[in-house]
């Protein structure tokens, strides 16, 4: 077996596993680390400044190699922090390593397997056949082979050329077998360095506690890992499998199957052209979040989008439209392969009102109510729900935040708009969080009920907006109601069931009707049957 690139990382664990298997390994690399370890190997040869970048050097190297050729692995590269637009000199150092290198080592080595013997062998099971062909080509890719990564263009460029080259290469040699795996977050030291070489606040290369905590198996990935992959591909085992890419990481397929998908955080804000939700809009933008800003005042909302840069887009929405909402959600997940929260802040109150007596006669039929701010502030922060859960169930690691701008009228009501009262503190009863804002001075707020007010009792922005990052920023917050009030932002607590296990009962016992009306259960723990 011959290894380019196998004195560490990857190459170093694909080098020790074959050897524990028996086979006789052939390494080359242009470094010396872990040289006298592999030397020491009695099966073990190793060759080193070899320049895969330089042809003649790769075809001295396979022809010192006596006997039969039955394996190659591709496992040389280089990586940096290229930030928006690398230099020149990493694009060519990136495109003559990964990619000119993975040429030459694999049109030698294929130049001599293709006059090998097409060795085949009987099965495990009477009557097949396990064909080992003339030889075995494993390119080691990368996840950015399947997507592109932010900072890293040169690098992605070069994977998804070695991806490109491997199904050539596959269908020009049907003899040979020729296959890539396609690591994620490996712990190495060519990905340490990678890492140590980007900005310290940058949200892509930031290997934390919150990055590992989002991979199913809590943890990087060991090059031990990879090289078991690695070894597969290379055995007769895989003797009917030529051509593929193997992704090696816990993270689920639509990470591979979305090309779109993005490092950074995504939002949907709705009610973005003016008042809480631009100041929502562009807190998020300022903190690298990438914001679908939504209203229906087209020309206003425009002009939000554009003044936050690249990573606000405007979408004209009417939030009472279910079709018009499950529309942006969908454009918004195609553009951007992911939701982590939607800030349902769109809200409309009522022109008309019960109480208006002066404008008919006390024996006339009163007009139908106006009923626009249940629409506007609950039945379309419903629709938003549904839609949000869809998506967020489908992002690589499920989940995400859903926070609605309610306001203080939901729990104290405001005697001339029940109307408004009824539609806000309908949300309280959905496990979600809610922001209560006081009087803030915003567009929808007439300027004579900001002059009766005296300062110090009208709220900031900055409060509710400190009220959403508390939203944000703490995962275990859930079902709670924030007011927000003057300077203060305030955790209301939960009232308590007035008459203890009795209340309670009343209120979970429902799980037989659910199930008698959509024939399944909820899965919801409290929903006792």
């Amino acid at each position: 077996m011959v290894l380019k690139g196998g004195c560490s990382g990857i190459g170093l664990a694909v080098a020790k596993t074959l050897l524990a298997l028996g086979a006789t390994v052939y390494v080359a690399d242009i470094s010396s680390q872990n040289s006298d370890e592999l030397n020491s190997e009695e099966n073990c040869h190793v060759t080193l400044g070899c320049d895969v970048t330089n042809r003649e050097d790769c075809k001295s190297f396979l022809t010192s190699i006596p006997g039969r050729l039955d394996g190659l692995v591709n496992s040389a590269g280089v990586s940096g922090w290229e930030g928006k637009i690398g230099t020149d000199a990493m694009y060519q150092r990136t495109m003559d390593v990964n990619v000119t290198g993975t040429w030459n080592m694999a049109t030698e080595a294929m130049q001599r397997m293709v006059n090998q013997e097409n060795i085949e062998a009987p099965g495990t099971i009477p009557g097949s056949v396990r064909s080992v062909g003339q030889g075995s080509i494993v390119n080691v890719g990368s996840g950015a082979s399947l997507r592109g990564v932010s900072g890293l263009a040169a690098y992605t460029a070069s994977k998804h050329a070695v991806l490109g080259l491997t199904r050539a290469w596959a269908r020009d040699f049907p003899k040979m077998r020729v296959n890539m795996v396609a690591p994620g977050a490996t712990d190495t030291p060519l990905a340490e360095a990678t890492v140590a070489g980007a900005p310290k606040d940058d949200p892509n290369m930031v290997v934390g506690k919150a990055q590992i905590a989002s991979i199913p198996k809590g943890r990087m990935a060991f090059a031990t890992d990879i090289a078991d992959a690695i070894i597969f591909l290379l055995s007769d085992w895989s003797s009917f499998i030529t051509g593929q890419c193997l992704p090696i990481y816990t993270h689920h397929s639509t990470l591979l199957m979305d090309h779109n998908i993005v490092t950074g955080k995504v939002a949907i804000v709705t009610g973005a052209a003016s008042g809480i939700g631009k100041a929502l809009a562009t807190d998020l933008v300022a903190k690298g979040w990438r914001v679908a800003c939504c209203d229906l005042q087209k020309e206003a909302g425009t002009a939000v989008a554009s003044e936050l840069g690249d990573n606000a887009v405007f979408y004209q929405l009417d939030v009472c439209d279910y079709d018009a909402q499950a529309r942006v959600f969908s454009q918004v997940w195609h553009r951007w392969g992911r939701l982590d929260a939607l800030l349902a802040n769109a809200g409309h109150s009522d022109r008309g009102s019960i109480y208006i007596f002066d404008h008919r006669g006390k024996d006339e039929i009163p007009p139908k109510p106006a009923l626009k701010s249940v629409k506007a502030c609950y039945e379309s922060f419903l629709y938003g729900v549904q839609l949000a859960i869809h998506f967020m169930r489908r992002n690589v690691v499920p989940g995400g935040q859903i926070i609605a701008t309610s306001t203080i009228a939901s729990v104290h009501p405001h005697q001339t708009f029940p109307e408004y009262c009824g539609a806000k503190a309908a949300k309280e009863n959905i496990a979600m969080n809610a922001v209560l804002p006081g009087i803030v001075v915003t567009g929808a707020v007439p300027e004579a009920s900001i002059n009766a007010t005296k300062p110090e009792h009208i709220t900031p922005i900055e409060t509710v907006v400190s009220a959403y990052n508390l939203c944000l920023e703490d995962s275990k917050l859930n079902g709670q109601l924030i007011e927000c009030s003057g300077n203060k932002t305030i955790v209301l607590p939960v009232p308590e069931m007035a008459n203890g296990v009795t209340t309670k009962r009343a209120c979970t016992v429902w799980e037989p009707l659910f199930e008698a009306k959509h024939h399944e259960k909820s899965g919801l723990p409290d929903a006792i049957p």
